[in-house]
């Protein structure tokens, strides 16, 4: 099968991959990152969780559209660098 049936297929998450190589910076920012959402919503009043987990999803929003953007420009170098190679 093709690398391009396999991302297709979703035999490749390139994501999930890059987050589960056992990265030792990202699991502590990750650890870190979920202590403070928890110590954070736990001393907002309602309205201000409320808010706070708007702030949260919209942030995550933007961080997949980056991601999707970056892995889309990803592809368009690897064309570009193979064109490159036929000249």
């Amino acid at each position: 099968m093709s690398i391009i049936e396999e991302l297709w297929n979703g035999n490749i998450n390139p994501s999930d991959e890059i987050r589960t190589k056992g990265n030792p910076e990202y699991e502590t920012l990750l650890v870190s990152v979920s202590e403070s959402y928890d110590e954070l919503k736990k001393a907002l009043c309602e309205p201000q969780k409320a808010l706070f987990e708007r702030f949260v999803r919209d942030s995550e929003m933007l961080s997949v559209i980056l991601e999707k953007a970056a892995f889309r420009r990803g592809f368009i170098l690897g064309a570009q660098f193979t064109e490159d190679i036929y000249k």
